[in-house]
C-alpha cells in the first residue's frame, strides 16, 4: 500500500468555502443518486450564499494543542475564560472570545460541572474570585 505522509497544521486548518462545501456536496449527492438535483438552480443557491457570513465558532488553532484529543485544549480554554475575567474585573464583553472558544471546545456536560464545582467552592483550575 503507499504510504500516508503524516498530516500537516495546513491541512488540518483547511476550511472550504460555502461554495467549494455546496459543489461537494451536490457532486456527492449526483454521483449517489444519478439524475438527483436535476430541477435544482445552482445560481440561486450560490446568490443566497454568498452574502451569507458564517459564524464565529470555530476556535483559532492552538499550537500548544497539536494532537486529535482537545481536552487539555478545553481546560485551558476554560481556565484563560475565568483569568480573563479576573483581570477585566468581571467584562464579560472583552471575555467574550475566550467563552466562545471554550464552548466551542469543551462538552457541554464538563462546562456545567465546573460550573458546579466553582459554585461549591472546590474547582480545581483558577478560582474566579
Amino acid at each position: 500500500s503507499p504510504r500516508r505522509s503524516p498530516r500537516t497544521d495546513v491541512s488540518m486548518a483547511f476550511r472550504p468555502t460555502p461554495e467549494q462545501a455546496l459543489r461537494t456536496f451536490i457532486g456527492r449527492v449526483q454521483a449517489r443518486f444519478p439524475g438527483a438535483g436535476e430541477d435544482f438552480d445552482e445560481e440561486k443557491v450560490e446568490a443566497s450564499i454568498k452574502g451569507a457570513k458564517l459564524p464565529e465558532a470555530n476556535v483559532p488553532a492552538d499550537a500548544r494543542f497539536p494532537n486529535v484529543s482537545q481536552s487539555q485544549h478545553c481546560w485551558t480554554k476554560f481556565n484563560e475564560h475565568i483569568l480573563c475575567m479576573k483581570k477585566s474585573g468581571g467584562d464579560e464583553a472583552q471575555c467574550n472570545k475566550f467563552r466562545r472558544h471554550y464552548r466551542t471546545v469543551c462538552p457541554n456536560e464538563w462546562v456545567e460541572n465546573w460550573e458546579d464545582h466553582i459554585d461549591a467552592g472546590v474547582f480545581m483550575g483558577i478560582k474566579p474570585e
